[in-house]
């Protein structure tokens, strides 16, 4: 099964019995993080994701063939652009969902389904719950299971087991972060110039 935090335009294979790495053909697609990613059969489905230093957020999808170590751009994520979402195959589909996007931010509890014998997604029921993102998603069987995630910004009294929302805080933790990345794109600008 493939997972990445942070996918860069370089592959490599993990040789369990030699304990090595082999380099593999180049990923088509930009450099991004918070990607998904899941297999169906014998190839590897990466797409989404976002640019880590810009607010560029991707809808691209690409199939990994380790038997021609080619990659293949396929249908853009139905869902659109969005980053920190889950995936999980079940037979012989992939599913992707839930999710964020930096244009509000809006979060996502929406559903759809690859099916990589016609290239196609299509819409499914969504995640009953909040709308969230970072959340963890795998399959056994013929089951996904969604769980944990960031909803929102809350707080906990533990005097008080009830949780409840911070007003604001979202915006500000929003700011705080661009603010950052700007920050971190000053710097290696700096260092880039030195």
């Amino acid at each position: 099964m493939f997972s990445a935090v942070y996918f860069c335009a370089c592959a490599f294979n993990f040789l369990f019995a030699q304990g090595t790495w082999i380099q593999k053909a180049d990923f088509g697609g930009s450099n991004r993080c918070d990607v998904v990613s899941f297999s169906i059969d014998t190839k590897g489905y990466v797409g989404t994701g976002r640019n880590s230093i810009t607010t560029l957020e991707y809808a691209d999808f690409w199939e990994y063939d380790p038997a021609s170590n080619v990659w293949s751009q396929k249908a853009d994520f139905g869902g659109g652009a969005r980053h920190a979402a889950v995936a999980f195959s079940i037979g012989n589909k992939g599913y992707v969902g839930t999710g964020v996007s930096l244009n509000g931010p809006v979060y996502f509890n929406d559903f759809y389904e690859y099916d990589p014998n016609s290239n196609s997604w299509i819409q499914v029921s969504s995640f009953p719950a909040s709308a969230r993102h970072s959340a963890v998603g795998f399959a056994i069987g013929d089951k996904g299971y969604v769980g944990t995630g960031y909803d929102g910004t809350w707080k906990i009294d533990f005097g008080n087991t009830a949780r409840q929302m911070i007003p604001g805080y979202r915006e500000l933790i929003l700011r705080a972060w661009l603010d950052m990345k700007r920050l971190r794109l000053q710097l290696v600008r700096k260092v880039t110039l030195v």
